[in-house]
């Protein structure tokens, strides 16, 4: 079985939003965006309401308008456009990587069993990462 390779690729920011104090990335598979494909495929009012929150995120200190952070006993937070779900998690203090998006079917939240796939992502990204950066530097 091939290893499946996995990289980041920076997000630009629109001039109009500000200097940015994070980074914006998002996850590479096998040279395939894992969430960019998503954000494109959405409805064009979902797609510029989620561009503006993301850039909005990477220029303001902890904005809070449509993102949680740190979802509860979770290392990773959301965004929530109109009712779709991005998640991501920070590290190294000024990165913010896009890992996994998952679309709301239902009201309330998802089930268990979804977070943990979505950790379980979050965890193998992370270090990947990391290895990412550290390479990079």
């Amino acid at each position: 079985m091939n290893k499946r390779e996995i990289s980041f690729k920076k997000l630009p920011i629109a001039e109009y939003y500000g200097e940015p104090i994070y980074d914006v990335w998002h996850v590479i598979v096998n040279g395939k965006p894992v969430v960019l494909d998503s954000l494109l495929d959405l409805d064009e009012s979902s797609r510029k309401e989620t561009v503006d929150i993301i850039s909005r995120m990477a220029t303001r200190e902890k904005y809070y308008g449509g993102v949680e952070w740190r979802l509860k006993k979770r290392k990773y937070g959301e965004i929530k456009p109109w009712g779709h779900r991005f998640f991501f998690f920070v590290k190294f203090g000024e990165n913010i990587v896009i890992f996994d998006y998952r679309e709301k079917k239902r009201k309330g939240p998802l089930k268990s069993e979804v977070y943990k796939l979505v950790d379980k992502n979050r965890e193998k990204y992370e270090e990947e990462f990391r290895r990412f950066i550290n390479k990079n530097q």
